[in-house]
């Protein structure tokens, strides 16, 4: 008589992992979904930095340098750059009218920038932190202002000049506060107590608009 038939056995299927032994080893080598999902995100984000990387950087425009002493001027390249000279010999020459007729004496050099980013000419002064004075190069508007109808360049020279020796010039006490904290004090918002400060550095910046405009 036969021998008894061999119990029914069940077949696994799929391949057999590998197991090295080492626990640490094995968990790292299960492929488990959050472990795909993790290696998902790191290579999205390796390829979001190496594309990044790739992005050329924007190029920034230097400004052209014109420095005569006491007045240094900056101007964009290119359209402006002819008027610079003349500019620079009217500001040297406001400057030294000023200089005489108050007994002047500058705390800086008078940093001037010269631009084209309006469709009429205007110019402005101020003297703190730095004495710094703006002006576009466009045509004045007629439409409202009354303005001398002579050099422009010439003309608000010499008057922003004069809003920069008014504004910085200096008495003893003013002298010894910029010395105390290290020049004009610049009003921040955010300290109320700066306009004090500021005050004391550079009273004569606080006067009203309509005084400085009828000097």
């Amino acid at each position: 008589m036969a021998g008894a038939a061999p119990p029914f056995r069940t077949c696994r299927t799929g391949a057999r992992k590998h197991r090295s032994g080492i626990p640490a080893l094995d968990a790292a080598n299960e492929s488990t979904p959050g472990n795909t999902d993790r290696r998902y995100r790191e290579a999205i984000l390796l390829l979001v930095f190496l594309l990044l990387a790739c992005v050329p950087a924007r190029a920034q425009p230097e400004l052209g340098t014109y420095d005569v002493g006491l007045v240094e001027i900056r101007h964009p390249p290119g359209l402006v750059e002819f008027v610079v000279p003349h500019l620079a010999a009217c500001s040297v020459n406001a400057l030294e009218f000023h200089r005489e007729l108050y007994d002047y004496t500058p705390s800086g050099p008078v940093n001037l920038f010269l631009e084209d980013f309006s469709d009429f000419g205007h110019g402005g002064a101020t003297t703190v932190p730095t004495n710094f004075i703006n002006i576009g190069i466009a045509p004045f508007s007629y439409v409202y202002d009354t303005i001398p109808a002579i050099d422009r360049m010439f003309w608000m020279a010499n008057h922003e000049m004069a809003h920069i020796v008014t504004m910085d010039q200096a008495a003893g006490r003013d002298l010894m506060f910029r010395r105390l904290f290290g020049g004009k004090v610049e009003p921040v918002a955010s300290h109320p107590e700066s306009i004090f400060y500021n005050y004391l550095t550079n009273p004569r910046w606080n006067a009203p608009r309509w005084y400085h405009e009828g000097i």
